[in-house]
């Protein structure tokens, strides 16, 4: 019996694991319940580093600002560490395990030293990097708006959420099975599933589609 299994991503997001799937006898259903758009923002203080937490969160920043060449640069994750390199720009600080944000954000702020941070940042972002941050050492700015889409899915055998986000869209129209597995996309996502009564049976150190190959 071919198992079926769902990701809270868009299909073009994923199309190397669904062929990887396939190939592995199972079924790919991919849904994210967010859409995003852009929204007008200015920088009012000045800034020594500027963090990115997403790929998203740099794209929609740098499409439309150029950093002077003394900021310094920091990130959440190889991934958006590309989308940075993406624009032309060297990325000073990563955190390596994208999925452990506590972790990265007690690095980050040792890292840091007292230095002003911009923290650009979604609508509905959880902030738990910028809230180890004092307030005259950070200035958060929304730079995208993130809305929260309701879809109906198939009933699976293991469901993968990949943010907080995802876990609310998707439990706006839908419930988990009984004895369907859980997998979840870091520390965020993990604690989002526990307060709602959700129990995890994995949790991605890496937050990448790779280390999924390693568990389906």
């Amino acid at each position: 019996m071919v198992k079926s299994i769902f990701i809270s991503k868009s299909p073009d997001e994923v199309s190397v694991l669904s062929d990887f799937l396939l190939e592995n006898d199972q079924s790919l259903f991919a849904q994210s319940f967010l859409s995003f758009e852009k929204v007008k923002f200015t920088v009012s203080e000045e800034f020594a580093i500027v963090f990115f937490n997403s790929p998203r969160s740099a794209h929609f920043f740098l499409e439309d600002n150029q950093l002077k060449d003394n900021i310094l640069i920091a990130c959440t994750g190889f991934k958006t560490a590309e989308i940075i390199a993406s624009f032309g720009y060297p990325v000073h600080f990563i955190g390596n395990e994208a999925s452990k944000t506590s972790q990265i954000a007690r690095e980050f702020k040792d890292w840091c030293k007292g230095r002003k941070v911009l923290f650009p940042i979604s609508s509905i972002s959880l902030k738990t990097i910028s809230s180890t941050f004092s307030e005259t050492e950070k200035e958060e700015l929304v730079v995208y708006k993130t809305n929260v889409e309701p879809e109906e899915v198939p009933h699976c055998d293991t469901y993968i959420f990949t943010s907080p986000s995802n876990v609310r869209g998707f439990l706006l129209n839908n419930s988990i099975p009984n004895n369907a597995k859980v997998i979840s996309w870091g520390e965020s996502t993990t604690r989002e599933l526990g307060e709602n009564g959700i129990p995890v049976n994995h949790v991605l150190l890496k937050a990448s589609i790779e280390e999924l190959f390693e568990i389906l």
